[in-house]
C-alpha cells in the first residue's frame, strides 16, 4: 500500500514539474518569436500588447495568403467599430 502511495506521489510530482517547466519555456519561446519578427520592439509588444492579436498578426504576416490577410483586417475593423460604439454609448 505504501508503494502505491509513493508511486502516486511521484506521479503527481512529475506532473507538477512538467507543468512548472512547460509554461516558462512556452513564454520564452513566444518572446523569442516576437523579438525575431519585430526586433527589440518585440519585447514591448510581448509585454504590453494583446497577445492574441499579436499572435494572429504574426501568422498573417508570416503567410502569403491574401484571403487570410483580408480576414484579419476585417476582424480588426469590426473590433474597432465595436469599441467605438461602446465609447460613444458611455
Amino acid at each position: 500500500m505504501k508503494t502505491l502511495a509513493a508511486i502516486g506521489l511521484a506521479s503527481n510530482l512529475l506532473q507538477f514539474l512538467e507543468f512548472a517547466i512547460r509554461i516558462p519555456v512556452k513564454k520564452l519561446a513566444s518572446l523569442f518569436s516576437f523579438t525575431s519578427l519585430y526586433g527589440p520592439a518585440g519585447i514591448i509588444v510581448y509585454t504590453f500588447g494583446s497577445q492574441d492579436v499579436w499572435q494572429m498578426q504574426m501568422q498573417v504576416l508570416g503567410s502569403f495568403d491574401q484571403a487570410e490577410a483580408m480576414n484579419f483586417k476585417k476582424s480588426i475593423q469590426e473590433e474597432s467599430s465595436i469599441i467605438a460604439v461602446a465609447v460613444s454609448i458611455e
